[in-house]
């Protein structure tokens, strides 16, 4: 019978690079070329390492991306990695639910009424 593989890690790595020649447009969501201009930039590379040779790594995302991590990753420790699907559909009901509790608690406290919260027919 075949060793099934076990997540025993999930880490994730801030790391920081210089783009030369490189600047942020008018609005600060697009890269533009400046010449002469240095782009301080940062970034995140997430591993998730099992207890055999496997180690899967997404590099992407920004910080709040990443602090969802922190939230999920007692989930994954212990799951099988090759069940990619199931562990998928789970974190997106979980996700689901945080972020409809979020949004929940920001009408709440902005004083927005959930009645302009609601689409109409």
């Amino acid at each position: 019978m075949p060793r099934v593989l076990r997540i025993n890690r999930v880490a994730v790595h801030r790391f920081a690079y210089d783009g030369a020649d490189f600047a942020l447009d008018y609005n600060g969501l697009n890269h533009v070329y400046k010449a002469g201009n240095c782009l301080h930039q940062t970034g995140y590379v997430l591993t998730i390492g099992t207890d055999g040779v496997l180690v899967g790594e997404y590099v992407g995302g920004t910080a709040a991306s990443y602090a969802q991590v922190g939230m999920l990753a007692h989930y994954l420790l212990g799951r099988d990695p090759l069940e990619r699907e199931r562990i998928y559909n789970d974190l997106k009901r979980g996700l689901r639910n945080t972020i409809a509790w979020v949004l929940a608690r920001w009408t709440s406290r902005s004083g927005i009424s959930q009645a302009r919260c609601t689409t109409r027919p």
